[in-house]
């Protein structure tokens, strides 16, 4: 499956002087998978170990002399040739080793320093599922010894790929870029295929699923599997405490979406239960990027444009992946109402920018029962796509906070109650974008909203 992050790593391994590449990412997004086809594509040969599945002394492996240590790597060699530490040929110069899971040994740097003291003229990538705890064994971690990338879940872009519909991207593209209505016979056949994603998800695990059975039979139950592996590996790395509290967070989440207001709440986990009580269970999930987090901004942090959030703000959170929730909410027997619908859209939508790397937000109106999410990263291009901006417009004129609005919602309408609540309290004409099912109106477009369809959510990577 064709991931666009591979362009990312062939830019890494083209470059002279290159850091140790650390590959993150939630369980099962196919970082292992990902990380053994890159290296058969474009190395000669490559080492691979797993530290989880294969615990490491790592005393005793730093203590090991160099001819020790090449003896090591050559037992557990997996790629076409055997590397040879003496360097100086063109086959060694093209080597990589692959450590996975590298954050559950301990003292990293120094393991990294020794590889590289062996191999000097290798890449090395790093593949990990959790962000290391510097309070416990990787005391010698630094973001900056590495070169980052973060593997998400496969984005609507890249399940057409998958699913060998790529001939649509440069439709849903050119509509973006035009603002220019695709033809309703294609545009049905896009909601429809955007239906499958919202089911299936983007895991390739049930991507795969998907196309070779041609059907979705079997998707709930690969995602239940998914699910009780991450909590058993939850008792494992931590403790069975911690466990409930992830669980409890999770299969709480379709019903907190499903309401009006959709902010977490935790009497509908138990009556009583407090924030506090449950932070072990969010440090975690946060850790393992097994949910994303959007955080209410306020009308003081608004207009003073600030990015730290309040104490104790009301927070959203959704699961990762979009098939994921999609899944839990059957297990949880949650009805398919128009709520869950929002709820299924708002994880989507919160799904796509979280890889698109656009930071994000929302705003609510106060009774809660409506929101917009807040975009805190976006360039002036794409305010080129609005045809409603007079000539000579400047992001500072009507957009002097920096933040875009995103309203999502099933049908599209003129009106807007949210946006217009929005803008009362802060009265300067912002630019917004509408996501809707509907197919856009080149004659009908409402003041100052660019109306894109939601399988055109992905474009908006290439503004970030």
């Amino acid at each position: 499956m064709k991931r666009k992050i591979i362009a990312y790593l062939e830019s890494w391994r083209s470059s002279l002087q290159k850091k140790p590449f650390l590959l993150t990412g939630a369980k099962s997004t196919g970082k292992t998978y990902l990380a053994l086809a890159f290296a058969h594509n474009f190395y000669e040969s490559y080492v691979y170990w797993n530290f989880e599945n294969y615990p490491v002394n790592t005393e005793s492996l730093l203590q090991a002399g160099k001819d020790d240590l090449a003896a090591f790597f050559s037992c557990i060699q997996t790629g076409s040739r055997v590397m040879d530490p003496s360097g100086g040929n063109e086959v060694y110069q093209k080597n990589i080793v692959i450590l996975d899971e590298i954050f559950l040994c301990s003292k990293v740097k120094s393991i990294i320093s020794k590889i590289m003291e062996l191999y000097p003229d290798s890449d090395i990538m790093t593949v990990s599922s959790i962000i290391p705890d510097v309070s416990e064994d990787c005391m010698d971690y630094r973001e900056e010894d590495f070169k980052i990338g973060k593997l998400y879940p496969m984005d609507f872009e890249e399940f057409l790929m998958a699913t060998g519909n790529e001939w649509y991207i440069e439709v849903i593209k050119e509509e973006f870029r035009s603002s220019k209505s695709i033809p309703e016979i294609v545009h049905s056949e896009l909601l429809e295929l955007l239906e499958e994603y919202l089911t299936v998800g983007g895991l390739p695990q049930a991507v795969n699923e998907y196309i070779t059975s041609g059907c979705k039979d079997n998707i709930t139950e690969i995602h239940r599997n998914i699910l009780y592996s991450y909590l058993f590996e939850i008792g494992t790395r931590r403790n069975d405490g911690c466990a409930l509290k992830v669980k409890q967070i999770l299969y709480s989440l379709p019903e907190q979406l499903s309401k009006k207001n959709k902010k977490f709440q935790y009497n509908l986990i138990r009556q009583g239960a407090t924030e506090g009580l449950f932070l072990e269970g969010h440090t975690y999930i946060k850790n393992t990027w097994f949910g994303i987090y959007n955080n209410k901004l306020t009308d003081d942090e608004i207009e003073n444009r600030q990015t730290a959030h309040q104490k104790n703000v009301a927070t959203k959170i959704y699961l990762f992946d979009v098939g994921l929730y999609h899944s839990l909410s059957n297990l949880t027997g949650i009805e398919k109402d128009k709520e869950f619908r929002e709820g299924l859209l708002e994880t989507y939508v919160a799904e796509a920018l979280a890889a698109s790397g656009i930071e994000f937000g929302y705003w609510e109106t106060a009774s809660g029962s409506c929101s917009l999410f807040l975009l805190n990263k976006i360039p002036e291009e794409l305010l080129l796509y609005s045809s409603n901006l007079e000539e000579g417009y400047s992001p500072d004129d009507n957009h002097p906070n920096g933040f875009y609005l995103l309203e999502v919602r099933e049908k599209s309408g003129n009106r807007s109650k949210v946006l217009n609540s929005f803008r009362e309290k802060h009265p300067y004409s912002q630019p917004a974008i509408r996501l809707t099912a509907d197919k856009t109106d080149d004659g009908k477009k409402p003041d100052n909203i660019q109306v894109l369809s939601l399988y055109s959510i992905f474009c908006l990577s290439e503004m970030a």
